[in-house]
């Protein structure tokens, strides 16, 4: 459940527009019976409460009400108290609360509407006798020769008499609002969920690597980070760049070092700059794997590495500065001790792909700028890199979308508009490995959806049998298309 993404909304509106409205509801109802509901509670012809809507658009909860006016047609003026929020379960677990509450509020604006209408008739005469005219239909119609020329065009300020009436109803919504938060019981999410928060819940089993890679460490895993760029930059600014241009792009990172602890504070530190679903680790290797199976490699000195595969790895080679760390520890320290100082270390080059910098991606320099920057501090450098991450990952979720729509789209026009250059194809191509595969299998779901609304559309007297066919192949395919994304 979203609680906090709930808005509560206030519109005045004519009794017109609330039958179109009405029908508008029946008709999308007569369109898809199974995304549409709605019904009412109310006692009277005009009061009471609607819910409609669906996951596409949201689901809205309305209660209309009406107030008196003495210069309305009528002498009411039709108003509604709309609660917007996309979450179905949530307004309908809490609905007899918003109902009240909206009752409440309703009732108040009435009596306050009810006093200033008797003032009004009170100090007008012609009002007075206007309102006495729907009772005076046995008299002749020249009895009444006079029409009277009234405004009706006023707000709800003045027919309350009130000039700060809108803001005593926004407090009134924002407390609503607090204590519908803190009535749900359900996980309450920063916003919508993003990839990454997607790609753990179905990557749950890996509880190690999530909880190595949580909030209490990132601090940590940050300033290391901080000290290996630094570091890397010191000896040459190439190597800094390589070693960002190699992970952006899912290439092979190894790290050899005795310590293990140290190797797995390394690696968990150059994750920081790749999406969770990007990661494929193993810090603790007893021989060498290819690449495809591990972008990010630990191992001991003494694990050999096959010279055709050294022109395309990463090769970090770390060595401690001061030996007698471990047998300073005593023995009721040692299982205390969870992490390692990575500024014991020096930190070694290898091997790097040699690359042209004409294809050096935009990431690259960003990267390299926020991890240089001195005057950042720990909390902006986790938000900066956490902002930068999921402005690509939108980048790659939209190419993802294009790519499998019916309509064949011009990516480089869409890449352009993006400000994504040719160079960061590989990134874009990589970080779709981030996506989680529930929001893959959307988007090839919707895409067949769209396919097949038109194909049933001309085929509308195909078997059953068939169909049932057509949707076990559909379901291939697209398993088939998400598995080969993976890949």
């Amino acid at each position: 459940s979203l609680p906090h993404s709930l808005q509560l909304v206030h519109q005045s509106q004519s009794s017109p527009q609330l039958t179109t409205s009405s029908t508008t509801s029946s008709n999308s109802q007569k369109d898809n019976d199974e995304i549409f509901f709605g019904y009412s509670t109310s006692d009277s012809e005009h009061d009471g409460v609607v819910l409609f809507g669906d996951d596409e658009n949201w689901y809205t909860l309305s209660y209309t009400f009406r107030l008196r006016d003495a210069k309305a047609r009528g002498f009411h003026r039709s108003y509604s108290l709309v609660v917007v929020c996309m979450d179905k379960l949530l307004l309908l677990r809490h609905y007899d609360f918003l109902t009240n509450s909206l009752c409440s509020i309703v009732s108040k604006l009435q009596e306050i509407t009810n006093t200033f209408f008797i003032y009004e008739q009170a100090q007008d005469s012609e009002l007075r006798l206007a309102s006495n005219v729907k009772n005076a239909h046995w008299l002749p119609h020249q009895f009444y020769p006079r029409q009277y020329a009234v405004d009706t065009s006023r707000s709800l300020k003045i027919i309350t008499n009130d000039e700060n009436i809108f803001t005593l109803l926004h407090s009134q919504m924002i407390s609503l609002l607090k204590t519908l938060t803190s009535l749900d019981k359900d996980i309450l999410l920063e916003g919508c969920p993003t990839q990454e928060m997607l790609f753990c819940l179905w990557f749950f089993r890996r509880k190690e690597l999530i909880n190595q890679l949580s909030s209490k460490q990132t601090l940590i895993q940050l300033d290391d980070l901080r000290y290996i760029a630094q570091t890397l930059a010191e000896q040459d600014s190439a190597f800094l760049n390589a070693l960002i241009w190699q992970i952006i792009i899912g290439e092979q990172i190894v790290v050899k070092c005795n310590s293990l602890i140290a190797r797995q504070q390394f690696i968990h530190s150059l994750v920081q700059l790749l999406p969770i679903g990007c990661v494929r680790l193993d810090a603790n290797a007893t021989q060498y794997y290819h690449s495809y199976k591990y972008n990010f490699l630990g191992c001991s000195p003494e694990i050999e590495i096959p010279s055709n595969y050294l022109s395309n790895i990463f090769l970090l080679i770390l060595s401690e500065n001061d030996k007698k760390e471990e047998e300073q520890l005593n023995n009721n320290d040692k299982q205390e001790v969870q992490t390692t100082n990575l500024n014991k270390f020096n930190i070694f080059v290898g091997s790097f792909p040699q690359r042209k910098e004409s294809e050096k991606p935009t990431l690259v320099k960003r990267y390299s700028q926020l991890l240089l920057d001195s005057m950042i501090n720990g909390f902006t450098l986790e938000s900066a890199l956490r902002a930068t991450r999921n402005e690509w990952l939108n980048n790659v979720k939209l190419i993802f979308q294009l790519r499998h729509q019916r309509e064949t789209i011009d990516l480089q026009r869409i890449m352009r508009i993006i400000k994504c250059r040719s160079q960061d194809s590989p990134v874009i191509l990589f970080w779709q490995k981030g996506l989680s595969k529930r929001y893959k299998h959307l988007v090839l779901k919707m895409a067949k959806f769209n396919e097949n609304g038109e194909e049933n559309g001309s085929n509308c007297f195909s078997s059953k049998k068939t169909q049932k066919t057509s949707k076990q192949k559909n379901k291939k395919e697209e398993d088939l298309v998400v598995d080969n994304c993976n890949v």
